[in-house]
């Protein structure tokens, strides 16, 4: 969906965030522009599952808010409509299920941010970029783009299974991203 919405609207952006590779694509045109490294929640490629889990949600997002240098504290922030009904189905089915405590809550504030760079996963549920990507990323984004995270590259196996030693580069030209 989010690869088909940038061939419609080539002249905005859309994102695709692989949590286990931790890679950002911004997409553009359906095409790929840049591939950068994506800082995660503390949690790693864990769930999203409450708040304060510190852990990055997975699913399709729409930017609801574009907030520009000194407007976040995170230089520059998109932030993301998490939780959107599909997190609240899952979060309420846990509850139900006895999964979750019935006080707890699905969390909120969700958002791709500067600041990052640190090599390490370190937000509280966050995607943090270097602030130099992130002024690339507000060029071509606005509210209503899409941000889909996912958690595994879909080929097989549990993530742990999946999971490789080596980090990809701060940056991958946009022609090898897939």
């Amino acid at each position: 969906e989010t690869v088909a919405w940038s061939r419609e609207n080539p002249g905005r952006g859309a994102i695709v965030v692989d949590k286990e590779a931790r890679q950002l694509t911004l997409l553009v045109g359906g095409v790929p522009k840049l591939r950068i490294r994506a800082e995660l929640g503390m949690a790693g490629v864990q769930p999203k599952r409450l708040a304060g889990d510190d852990a990055t949600p997975e699913g399709r997002y729409r930017v609801v808010q574009v907030k520009g240098a000194g407007q976040s504290r995170y230089y520059k922030a998109l932030l993301l409509d998490y939780p959107n009904d599909a997190d609240r189905r899952r979060f309420e089915a846990d509850v139900r299920a006895g999964r979750l405590r019935r006080n707890a809550r699905p969390g909120s504030g969700i958002a791709i941010h500067g600041h990052g760079g640190k090599g390490r996963d370190w937000t509280h549920g966050c995607v943090a970029v270097t602030n130099e990507e992130m002024d690339e990323l507000s060029r071509w984004m606005d509210v209503g783009s899409p941000v889909t995270i996912v958690g595994s590259a879909g080929e097989g196996g549990s993530l742990t299974d999946l999971a490789r030693p080596s980090r990809p580069s701060r940056r991958v030209p946009a022609q090898e991203a897939p």
